[in-house]
């Protein structure tokens, strides 16, 4: 028979008390099996895992959105419907009238890619 105590579930799978430190704040853990040092810093690492996601991003207002129609290709500002043809237009990009003509112009054709 061996001299050597037998090994716990515990020290096999976890590091021994002197090792282990919370993950919030690094200080020891009370016990050899807990993780966190007090319940405020458990219940602090259960709302970090589990917060809200980021927001969706924000769709532009209808009425700075360029349209085109895929049809006869006439583009309209705010209005999703071509008016001659009486299909839904495609999305362009953001936009505005053009200070010259009164034309719908997009951002992306000031844009060079």
């Amino acid at each position: 028979m061996s001299s050597t105590a037998p090994v716990g579930y515990g020290s096999v799978t976890a590091p021994t008390g002197a090792e282990r430190r919370c993950p919030v704040c690094g200080t020891p853990p009370p016990s050899p099996g807990a993780t966190y040092c007090c319940d405020r810093y458990r219940q602090l690492a259960y709302r970090r895992r589990r917060s809200a996601p980021p927001p969706p991003p924000r769709r532009l207002p209808r009425h700075l959105v360029v349209y085109q129609c895929p049809a006869c290709e006439e583009r309209y500002l705010g209005q999703q419907r071509c008016d001659q043809c009486n299909l839904f237009c495609r999305t362009l990009a953001a936009g505005g009238l053009c200070i010259h003509c009164d034309q719908p112009l997009a951002v992306s054709d000031f844009i060079a890619l």
